[in-house]
This record gives C-alpha cells, structure tokens and sequence, in this order.
C-alpha cells in the first residue's frame, strides 16, 4: 500500500545506490499495476546488484507481467546461471515457455523444478505440469499429473 510506496521513496531519497529500496518500489509498482515503473525500478536494482539472484528475477518476473515473455525468458535462464538452485525462477521459467507456447521446454522446466524445489513448493510444479499438458493437448498425461496431486483419501 502507500506504506510500502512511501518506505521505498525515503530509503532512495537516502541511498540511490540501495539496490533493495529500488527491487521494494519496483514490487509495489507491479502490484498497483504500473508495470513501466516495476520495469524501469527491477533494471536499476539489477544494475546496482548484478550478481544477486533475486534481483535478476525480479526483473524476469517485470517482464513476464509485461507480456514480454522473450525478455523474461532470458532474465529468469540469467538468473538460474547465477543460483541454479534458485526455486521461483524454476516455477516461472517454465511458465514463460508455456505462454510462448514452448511446452516441451516448460515441461522439461517444471519437471526439473519437481527435484529443486521443496516440498510445498512441489504442488506448485505438480499443477504447473498439469496445466501445460492439458493446453498442449496431452490430457492422459496430465490427468495422471492431477492425479497425483489428490490426497490418498480422494484417490
């Protein structure tokens, strides 16, 4: 809220240089739907601290709510470069593939994302599979995918 607007506005009045006030305002940016400003906030954070994971996907994730899935694509591959271990960019990756349209690779991604992320993570790569198997066509493979993902008792 204006809170969060306002926290991130003095802490770049008091350091411009502070690569997190800049990632905070773009965040706030991208929730009032502003997203030029979420752009224009992740790019600076990201040159101000170009080897932190987190800020590479924040940029990644700008882009993706841009719809400029080319550009979030090669900021979330930037950012598994610098933490291949990094667990949002294994659930986003993938999704951007998915809206391109690439669903072998989204699939290739959320099945990867299935052996990195932890365990509550794991519903979030289940579903992520099952949805891109049923837009792509292949609804036997993500009924199995749903499958899997009910409890015991709902089997």
């Amino acid at each position: 809220g204006p809170g969060g607007q306002t926290e991130s506005t003095r802490a770049i009045s008091l350091h411009a240089g502070y690569a997190t006030a800049h990632h905070g305002y773009g965040g706030y940016f991208a929730c009032i739907g502003r997203r030029n400003d979420a752009l224009t906030e992740a790019k600076r954070a990201q040159e101000l601290d170009p080897l932190a994971p987190i800020m590479t996907f924040e940029r990644g994730l700008a882009f993706y709510y841009n719809r400029d899935y080319d550009k979030a694509i090669e900021q979330l591959q930037e950012t598994l470069a610098l933490d291949a271990d990094f667990p949002p960019a294994h659930g986003e990756l993938p999704a951007a593939y998915e809206l391109k349209g690439m669903y072998d690779q989204a699939v290739a991604g959320f099945r990867k994302g299935l052996a990195v992320r932890g365990t509550n993570e794991w519903y979030f790569s289940m579903s992520g599979l099952a949805h891109v198997y049923a837009v792509s066509g292949k609804t036997g493979e993500g009924r199995a995918v749903l499958n899997q993902l009910r409890l015991p008792s709902e089997r």
